[in-house]
């Protein structure tokens, strides 16, 4: 049976964040449908040493450095997840937010869910950004669709990142 989410983590040199990373999904309610999936990018740490300590997580090393875009593709390639998430190495989930989005998903037949971060600053401040404000998207598609997306205010930048996302893997 394949995974309902499959989780991709390029690192590159962040292996210090790696272990808070993976175990913020291993504290999912999910976990038992989750798959993990690490892309070493030719890192210079001890990323294979780090995911060694953990069961159950995919593994793969590129044999030279190719850069963030190649390492999240390898990710792609190799999921088997009904959906694809995206998950940077300095980064967290809290709430199962995994569950929520993939219910959505499911509840609505969506193929893309978008749902909202809480930033931090080195100081440990946090704070949430209203990014709630939806373009008018009503009877647009394709092309359409992706330059209304695309050209929605730059001050949205959360609409252009990967890692705030569920996404139909098909």
């Amino acid at each position: 049976m394949n995974p309902k989410i499959s989780v991709i983590i390029p690192v590159y040199n962040s292996e210090e964040y790696l272990p808070r990373a993976i175990n913020s999904i291993l504290k999912s309610s999910m976990v038992n449908e989750i798959e993990i999936i690490v892309i070493d990018d030719c890192s210079l740490g001890n990323c294979k040493e780090i995911i060694q300590k953990y069961p159950n997580i995919k593994y793969i090393k590129h044999k030279t450095n190719l850069g963030l875009f190649h390492a999240r593709y390898t990710g792609i390639i190799n999921a088997s997840g009904e959906f694809i998430a995206h998950l940077d190495p300095d980064d967290w989930i809290e709430n199962d937010i995994y569950s929520k989005a993939y219910n959505t998903a499911i509840n609505n037949n969506s193929d893309v869910v978008l749902f909202n971060v809480v930033q931090c600053n080195e100081d440990g401040k946090e704070w949430i950004e209203n990014h709630n404000i939806m373009p008018t998207l009503l009877n647009k598609s394709g092309n359409e669709f992706l330059k209304k997306i695309y050209f929605f205010s730059s001050h949205q930048w959360i609409w252009h990142v990967c890692w705030n996302k569920l996404i139909k893997n098909e």
